[in-house]
Order: C-alpha cells, then structure tokens, then sequence
C-alpha cells in the first residue's frame, strides 16, 4: 500500500485499482504499477515525504492497465471492438448507453475476430444469439464489467483507463 498526500488529504492506494470486477489481481499488474510508482517518485518527487506520490501511483496504474488490456486482447480479441467504441464514455452508465455505441459493424468484428475465446453467450445462447445484451452479461462473466446495484454498469480502473473510459474521481484515462 502506497501512501501519500494530495492538497492537505492523504492519498492511501489500495490495490483495487488493478482488480477485475471479481476484485482478482494480477501479479504482473501490481509488480508493474509498484515498479512503476517507484521509479517515478525516486526521480520526479524525490524529495517527497511518502515512499510513493500519488501522481506516480496514478501512471503506475496507467501502465498496469495498458499491459492488462493487451492480455485480455490476446485470449479475447473480441472485447476490443466493443470497448473501443466505449471510449469517452462515462461509467457507471446504463446498459443501453453502452450497447447503442455497438453498431452493426462493431457486431461484425465480434463474429469475425477469430477470437480463441469466443463471447459464450453472444455466439451459443439459443435466445439471445447475436444481441447486445448478450455481450454485456459476456464482458461481466469476464469481470470486465460490473452491475451497480441499481442495475448499471461499471467497469474496474485496470480495463477502464486502458480503454479511454471516464469516471468521475479516481485514475484517469491517459490522452
């Protein structure tokens, strides 16, 4: 855990920022985003109090998430179309803002990418084959996505800011 202080708070960084939806981590994204942070606050915040500064806790976090988003684009080609065109969205949001974004092109990509790990749902579920819906309950059995308690949809920091989504606080999205 990394602490630090922004404009007269602490900054107290808990490794939910590199959690999928079912709060599992990876090894590499923590080392990584700790690395990361270290080097940055040994060099630019030097002479910082805390071990680590927030903002280099942040891009550690930002590179964590981009060597996460080429993982899952590896096993599942599938979810970068659909997140692709996500970009600039804000989270959580309702289901429909998301889904009305997958045109019949980006539809397309999913069929069509090949994908070693093909979307369940989307391409085997006798009733909702080929829907939308079916693709958001896909992207949340892969913990990509999460259900708020009034039924919206989430996503955790570790795909969110690789993928160019807002959310209001928290790590932002790279430019």
């Amino acid at each position: 855990m990394g602490i630090s202080r922004k404009r007269g708070f602490t900054y107290t960084w808990i490794p939910t920022h590199l959690a999928d939806a079912a709060g599992r981590m990876s090894p590499r994204s923590l080392l990584l985003a700790l690395k990361r942070a270290a080097t940055i606050s040994s060099g630019k915040f030097a002479g910082h109090e805390y071990a680590l500064h927030f903002q280099a806790i942040q891009d550690g976090v930002v590179a964590a998430s981009s060597i996460r988003i080429e993982e899952i684009k590896e096993d599942y080609p599938w979810v970068e179309p659909l997140l692709e065109a996500a970009r600039g969205i804000s989270v959580p949001c309702d289901p429909m803002d998301l889904t009305n974004l997958w045109t019949s092109d980006r539809l397309a990509e999913v069929r069509s990418a090949g994908a070693k790990l093909a979307p369940r749902r989307f391409t085997t579920d006798l009733n909702r084959k080929d829907t939308p819906a079916a693709l958001v309950d896909d992207l949340v059995e892969l913990s990509v996505l999460y259900r708020t308690e009034d039924g919206r949809l989430n996503m955790p920091d570790i795909f969110r800011v690789g993928f160019g989504i807002k959310r209001k606080g928290g790590v932002k999205p790279p430019r």
